[in-house]
């Protein structure tokens, strides 16, 4: 049986197939980097928000003094 100049073979199939593997493992890496990333700034933003609180607290309680 002869084979089809368009018909792929196994071995491209398979190469294909890696280079999936690795674009999805890349795309999940990438997801995992922006999720910590986030996290971190979001982190920060309630630091900042906290710290920003104590200090209006501190600043009534002087005010009232």
């Amino acid at each position: 049986m002869a084979k089809d100049d368009d018909t792929p073979t196994i071995r491209e199939l398979s190469a294909g197939k890696g280079r999936l593997i690795d674009v999805m493992s890349s795309a999940y890496l990438q997801r995992s980097i922006n999720s910590a990333v986030e996290t971190t700034l979001q982190d920060q933003v309630n630091a900042r928000n906290q710290r920003m609180l104590l200090m209006t607290k501190q600043l009534n309680k002087i005010v009232d003094l």
